[in-house]
């Protein structure tokens, strides 16, 4: 089955989803803040079914339910983008090769 990984920094009030490399020291080591780190969830869209969190820091509850939803709701985007580009793929690479096979029968 497909996993997505996806992670949210919190700094404060602030969420950084998927962060860069400056955004994770921020949350991860600037501990002014009652609520900072990194979570990080794999989400398995077809099942709908969460696989794995990660969390280091010290995120308040309310924070953490928020930023699950919204990596859930990323996970599934991410999903439903790879299912059209797949999609796309393979009907561009089959009728190339049905236009190869016409073009053969043509031929003789």
């Amino acid at each position: 089955m497909m996993q997505y990984y996806l992670s949210q920094g919190v700094y404060g009030d602030k969420l950084f989803l998927d962060p860069c490399a400056t955004e994770e020291k921020v949350c991860e080591w600037n501990q002014s803040s009652k609520s900072h780190g990194l979570v990080t969830l794999a989400f398995m869209p077809a099942q709908k079914q969460l696989a794995q969190l990660w969390q280091c820091g010290a995120v308040l509850s309310e924070h953490l339910t928020e930023i699950i939803a919204k990596l859930t709701e990323a996970c599934e985007q991410s999903y439903l983008v790879s299912q059209r580009c797949l999609y796309r793929s393979v009907s561009k690479a089959l009728d190339e090769k049905e236009s190869e096979v016409n073009q053969k029968a043509g031929e003789t």
